[in-house]
């Protein structure tokens, strides 16, 4: 998800427009036991949109494994979409609504290890996004030409908005079908591969397939005009993905002119990576009216196909790394988001610093710097989601990765990267104490002491310098109040050395009336003056 930069005022927390109900705008909240009873392995969507009246209708097919013996299935849907028949294994069913909780109730209960299958008739007006995609649903819009142009977007709400689902990451369909049926003359893109396009009385219905696990949030549809631009990629793996870009019209030029810089994204990610995780399927990206989101597979983009001050196109960027980054692997808790974001808001530095120097990176280093607020923990202590409006998971999460890589080393650094995205995508789940148990295997040491004091305490680390006469002591002051032994490099008129500060101190001589400068480069994170007040 983008949330930052010129954005980071859309992303504050506070009450958000169009309300929903509480249980719809959460999205992983905890598992009732209903629905921890079952798991979902396929889901068979159907939908029709009709952009004049800003409708859809729909049926989905839901084929879940039962965990424990049950006699309902619990799903989500906002409460503004109505119902019409249920089915549970092909027979009528009764269904119950209370608030954003469908259930269907089953005749006879359903045994452990019983497969059984729940279909859903549906429809209505669904959630409009006031602010996509910070605040999710549908966005229906025009092109410039006046055409429809719609799309949907749903991360911090949850799939609930827009088609019964159990609205929960940790349980990710292995499969997925999505039908979507427009007017004649649209055309419909989703997840996954195309299957088929057909054309009937005035409506086209484009069925598109995905046999990998998708996060339901990550399932989405756009609609328009679309002029297909096309191209392929040459995996690091040796096979050849197609390239996808689904333009306006209008735009179909400039949708081509970005593909030497989407070329380029790619090989910088499967370079520092590992292989693009959808081997199977396509690189896709839409074009939304809409900032973007991260849709495995079909990434949203609307960020006008200009290039940044650094020599490339930031959104795209940004979307793609998610591929590996939230959509190959996933945070096992929403507390944990910054493995996500924070992570892919450092690569875009590194891309900056390989596009055109170090002096590109430093420069994005220290504007990152500048928008961390140091008011809520990164990590924070309840797993609420509160995690989603913390603008520190991007900027803190990236300084945060930043020393670290200063503190492990390169081989290390990158080998933890990837060990935490793993390679069964879709199927990896981790949280901060994953990654901390790789970054020791991999660096052979235990570095929780900066896992506490950079991403568990809102508080920034300080470093203190002390002088009396010709000695100087250096401390750090920390959040977690425990010792922070994090070496700095120290420039004594001119000249450079590494302080060990080995229980959170160090010492070493500097004669009266010499300058000190303290981490001249900028390899650690620390408060400095120049930050601004909580809530500044």
């Amino acid at each position: 998800m983008v949330c930052f930069a010129s954005v980071l005022a859309s992303c504050a927390s506070g009450p958000r427009p169009n309300a929903l109900s509480p249980s719809t705008a959460e999205t992983g909240a905890p598992l009732s036991p209903a629905k921890a009873a079952y798991d979902v392995l396929a889901y068979d969507l159907s939908i029709s949109v009709d952009p004049r009246k800003k409708r859809i209708d729909g049926r989905v097919v839901v084929t879940a494994l039962v965990l424990s013996n049950l006699d309902r299935i619990e799903l989500d849907l906002d409460r503004r979409l109505q119902v019409g028949a249920a089915y549970a294994d092909g027979q009528a069913a009764r269904v119950r609504r209370d608030d954003g909780t469908l259930t269907v109730l089953l005749d006879e209960p359903a045994p452990q290890g019983e497969q059984i299958t729940v279909t859903i008739d549906y429809g209505g007006e669904p959630h409009v996004a006031k602010r996509a995609p910070w605040d999710g649903g549908f966005t229906w819009s025009k092109t410039p030409g006046g055409e429809p142009w719609v799309a949907t977007s749903v991360q911090g709400e949850g799939c609930d908005l827009w088609w019964p689902c159990k609205d929960h990451f940790l349980d990710k369909p292995d499969e997925m079908d999505i039908r979507v049926t427009v007017p004649e003359g649209l055309v419909a893109v989703s997840n996954g591969l195309l299957q088929s396009a057909t054309t009937e009385k005035g409506r086209s219905t484009y069925h598109w397939r995905t046999e990998y696990p998708v996060t339901q949030y990550n399932v989405a549809i756009a609609v328009g005009p679309f002029v297909l631009v096309e191209d392929e990629f040459k995996s690091v793996s040796g096979a050849t993905l197609p390239l996808r870009f689904w333009a306006l019209p209008e735009h179909q030029d400039d949708a081509r002119n970005l593909f030497p810089d989407i070329l380029g994204q790619l090989e910088f990610y499967e370079r520092r990576l590992g292989p693009y995780p959808w081997q199977q399927e396509k690189i896709g990206i839409v074009e939304t009216p809409f900032l973007g989101m991260e849709h495995q597979t079909v990434n949203a983009y609307g960020a006008g196909y200009e290039v940044n001050d650094h020599g490339y196109d930031w959104l795209l960027h940004h979307e793609l790394g998610h591929e590996w980054f939230g959509n190959a692997m996933t945070h096992a808790r929403r507390a944990d988001f910054w493995l996500h974001e924070g992570t892919e808001m450092y690569m875009q530095p590194v891309y900056a610093g390989e596009v055109i120097g170090d002096f590109s990176y430093d420069h994005y280093m220290y504007d990152n710097y500048l928008k961390i607020r140091n008011c809520e923990a990164v990590i924070p202590s309840q797993d609420d989601g509160s995690a989603f409006d913390n603008g520190d998971v991007y900027y803190k999460g990236a300084w945060f990765l930043h020393t670290l890589r200063g503190l492990i080393g390169e081989e290390a650094f990158w080998g933890s990267l990837r060990a935490l995205i793993g390679d069964d995508p879709g199927r990896i789940y981790r949280t901060t104490n994953d990654y901390e148990r790789i970054v020791k295997e991999l660096s052979g040491r235990d570095l929780g002491w900066l896992f506490d004091g950079y991403l568990r305490h809102a508080e920034p680390p300080r470093l203190v310098l002390e002088r009396d006469g010709d000695e100087a002591r250096l401390f750090w002051e920390t959040g977690a109040r425990t010792p922070f032994p994090l070496p700095v490099e120290v420039e004594i008129d001119g000249r450079r050395r590494t302080i060990a500060m080995n229980g959170g101190e160090g010492r070493f001589s500097a004669p009266a009336g010499t300058t000190i400068r303290l981490d001249p480069d900028g390899k650690v994170y620390r408060y400095l003056p120049i930050t601004e007040p909580c809530g500044a």
